[in-house]
């Protein structure tokens, strides 16, 4: 089922981390509570955290949170700056940086459906039917080298279509959601709110009924 990795969450967490910096929301230490020979502090107003700092801050081993920021440095979602007093930093605003994009660098391409990732981006636009598939009824048009080799029942799948229109559904969502929005502090709703099922939408709800009738 769909999921984060852990490694895109860890990603997640970092980021965040930076995005808090760049706020100088940086929780200053109570007196007393830094130990004998621990580091000093970097002061909010700095916005480079080195990956020594982040992997104290999240403990992750130090290895794993530099590749993780030399991912993303390559990815072109932070700017790196070497030197004594170097680290990283976004290099454009958090509200400018997607979900999206975060999880293309550790997780690869997101694909709902195998078909969905050898299936020509030009052609998703087209994958919602006007109207409804019925048996026996065309497909929608798809290239040659749109068809997924892994499926032999891709060329004549009646799910294949519906099945794009969700999962382009779920890209612009994942697209929707900024860096800014998951760094936001926000206060979470009782966990009988969080787990409960979400009504169906209308347009949801209707969906299964046409294709009822389009298969009867």
């Amino acid at each position: 089922m769909l999921r984060i990795s852990k490694k895109g969450d860890y990603a997640i967490f970092l980021l965040t981390c930076l995005v808090q910096a760049e706020r100088e929301e940086c929780q200053p230490q109570k007196p007393g509570s830094q130990t004998p020979g621990s580091p000093k502090p970097r002061t909010p107003a700095s916005k480079l955290r080195s990956a020594s700092e982040l992997s104290r801050e999240s403990g992750l081993s130090r290895s794993l949170v530099a590749n993780l920021l030399k991912d993303l440095a390559r990815a072109g979602i932070l700017d790196s700056v070497r030197g004594q007093h170097g680290g990283y930093q976004l290099a454009r605003q958090a509200s400018a940086i997607s979900l999206r994009q975060i999880l293309r660098v550790t997780d690869g391409p997101i694909s709902l459906v195998d078909c969905a990732s050898h299936t020509n981006p030009h052609l998703l636009a087209d994958a919602e039917p006007a109207s409804p598939v019925v048996e026996g009824s065309p497909l929608l048009p798809l290239a040659p080298q749109a068809q997924s080799p892994s499926c032999e029942l891709a060329p004549r799948c009646p799910s294949r279509a519906p099945l794009l229109m969700v999962h382009k559904r779920i890209l612009a969502v994942l697209d929707s959601v900024s860096l800014e929005e998951l760094a936001r502090p926000v206060r979470l709703p009782p966990i009988q709110t969080l787990l409960a099922t979400p009504k169906l939408s209308g347009e949801t709800a209707n969906l299964a009924p046409r294709r009822a009738e389009g298969l009867s």
